[in-house]
């Protein structure tokens, strides 16, 4: 029989260690939480189609599309308790009215999210490791934008922004996303 004596540690624990923290570095960079930033080498759509849908003056969104682009996206929370923090990060730039930029969402609770045109009612329709799906309502009773962030490789992360107003046409913007390290 061998005996380890206190000084020495047995390597089978230590690779077991190891595995368990490389199991779980995978796992993260196989979900949506991460930091985010626009990928630029796909071809990801200009935002102005769709702030134009949500009331953005016409002069103003071409400079607030491209302002947004130098934001980074923190998806951060517990999936698996169904609650799912969303924050855009601005940039070194700010605007002069209140738009709020970062939510926490619950499944089945609405949360209340401000816009310069008013509030907006929130909710998670979805989340698992590799898809999330935001809703949110108003500010106008016929008014709607899903926020989609799906996982299609193992670092690039796809958002869906959708306008839906019951009344005209919907919009829909298409952007890409890397992994940023932290």
């Amino acid at each position: 029989m061998v005996h380890f004596s206190s000084n020495f540690v047995n390597p089978l624990y230590l690779l077991g260690i190891i595995l368990v923290c490389q199991f779980a570095h995978a796992l993260s960079l196989s979900s949506v939480e991460g930091i985010w930033a626009l990928n630029t080498t796909r071809d990801s759509q200009s935002l102005k189609p769709f702030l134009l849908r949500c009331g953005v003056p016409r002069l103003v969104a071409p400079l607030l599309s491209k302002a947004f682009e130098k934001d980074n996206i923190h998806i951060g929370g517990n999936i698996k308790a169904g609650i799912i923090s969303v924050e855009l990060k601005r940039k070194g730039w700010n605007l002069p009215v209140n738009l709020q930029t970062d939510a926490t969402y619950f499944h089945d609770n609405v949360v209340d999210v401000d816009t310069p045109r008013g509030q907006q009612s929130c909710r998670m329709l979805k989340s698992s490791n590799t898809k999330l799906i935001i809703e949110k309502k108003g500010p106008s009773s016929n008014e709607q934008v899903d926020e989609v962030y799906e996982l299609i490789e193992k670092d690039v992360l796809l958002q869906i922004l959708r306008h839906r107003n019951f009344d005209t046409i919907n919009t829909e913007v298409k952007r890409y996303f890397h992994r940023v390290n932290e």
